[in-house]
């Protein structure tokens, strides 16, 4: 995908991004596979947490996981739970089945 996009990966930003990977599934329970998979999905040469397991401030509860969920935890679009993490939106915070 680095290579469609002309950003070929580096053996030194393979490191840094596998670094930044374990380092979130650690730290925040992320599922790094989702976070790999919306990163191609959305053509970034990088990869960003974006919600994914990621505990937030002044959280509402904890999700089956363990992992806290925001205030208001609610889809903008289908106004589903987001206990199963989100992506931050123009709109708001959305559901991963959005």
């Amino acid at each position: 995908m680095r290579k469609k996009i002309k950003h070929p990966m580096t053996d030194y930003a393979e490191e840094l991004i596998l670094r930044k990977l374990e380092k979130w599934r650690v730290e925040n329970g992320a599922n790094v596979v989702a976070i790999l998979e919306e990163s191609i999905e959305r053509g970034w040469a990088g990869v960003f947490l974006n919600g994914h397991g990621t505990p937030m401030a002044g959280t509402a509860g904890v999700s089956p996981t363990g992992v806290a969920y925001p205030k208001n935890a609610n889809c903008c679009l289908c106004g589903k739970s987001l206990e199963a993490g989100f992506i931050h939106t123009s709109k708001g915070r959305r559901c991963h089945e959005c």
